[in-house]
């Protein structure tokens, strides 16, 4: 890998964190307006249209449908997807600063889901990072004598999926010949049934695509939180290893949790800001030691 191939996989890394630390922040506010069920299968149908753009100018468009990649195409997006539909849901129903530090469990999950289908040793190191977030999420999540948010358990979820999709993209990356063949398909087939299962179990929820408002916020919201994130992800990940990779885990972080404080004014609590510090210096654990 040539030093130049290393630092733009690295700018587009912090691009994709900058962007995923912003995305709980958005969405708390955007699923209080649009419910989250429509919400997440418009705006990841929406998404896939300027990769799948882009794919049609480069030619590499058929790969999207073609029968050699769909069947872990749809695996991704089926992963994904309900990733997806627990993260909205569960935003829906708790603050944007736990959404921003409970989807910080994901390396939690990386590692558990390496260990088990990808035989990769769990180091000592790494075992303790685990450890240490386990018990920063804990502080977020534990509200004293009040029972444990549905919203926060969710959101908790939806990081398993996610890692799930990533496992199956990483084996299907180098067979691609455009690295945007992975984001649009699963962002096409991902937004598809989720639409579908809006109309099922919403159909009442429509009725909201009537407001050219509504329609604006979504699409923006598309573009940067899906086709612009994924694209910047995806970019990274056919540039970087995964160890490289994760020693940009705590920007995202730390700008979900100053998103939250400062763009919509939420008050943080002292369990909050607790497990904030200690997430933070378990993805910075992890990060220092990632490939150990």
């Amino acid at each position: 890998m040539s030093r130049k191939q290393e630092m733009n996989g690295i700018i587009f890394g912090l691009c994709s964190m900058c962007i995923y630390g912003l995305l709980p922040v958005f969405s708390n506010r955007l699923v209080r307006q649009i419910d989250p069920f429509l919400f997440a299968g418009i705006t990841t149908l929406l998404g896939s249209l300027p990769l799948l753009g882009q794919l049609k100018i480069s030619g590499d468009l058929a790969e999207v449908f073609s029968p050699r990649f769909r069947s872990s195409i749809l695996l991704i997006s089926l992963a994904a997807a309900i990733g997806t539909l627990l993260f909205f849901l569960g935003t829906s129903m708790t603050s944007a600063i736990n959404t921003g530090l409970l989807e910080q469990s994901e390396p939690i999950y990386s590692m558990i889901l390496g260990a088990i289908f990808l035989k990769e040793q769990i180091g000592k190191h790494q075992l303790i990072a685990t450890v240490i977030m386990i018990f920063g999420a804990l502080l977020v999540v534990f509200q004293g004598s009040t029972p444990i948010n549905l919203g926060d358990i969710l959101v908790l979820s939806g990081p398993l999926f996610f890692q799930i999709a990533h496992l199956f993209a990483k084996r299907i990356l180098p067979l691609v010949s455009n690295s945007n063949v992975v984001p649009a398909g699963r962002l096409l087939y991902g937004g598809i049934g989720l639409t579908l299962l809006a109309a099922i179990i919403r159909p009442e929820s429509f009725q909201l695509l009537l407001d050219w408002e509504i329609w604006l916020k979504m699409i923006l919201f598309a573009i940067i939180f899906r086709s612009l994130d994924l694209y910047c992800w995806y970019q990274a990940l056919a540039r970087l290893p995964l160890a490289k990779l994760s020693a940009l885990l705590p920007v995202g972080a730390a700008v979900s949790f100053t998103g939250a404080v400062f763009i919509l004014g939420e008050q943080a609590e002292a369990r909050q800001w607790g497990g904030m510090l200690v997430i933070l210096f378990g993805l910075l654990v992890i990060s220092k030691n990632s490939g150990k």
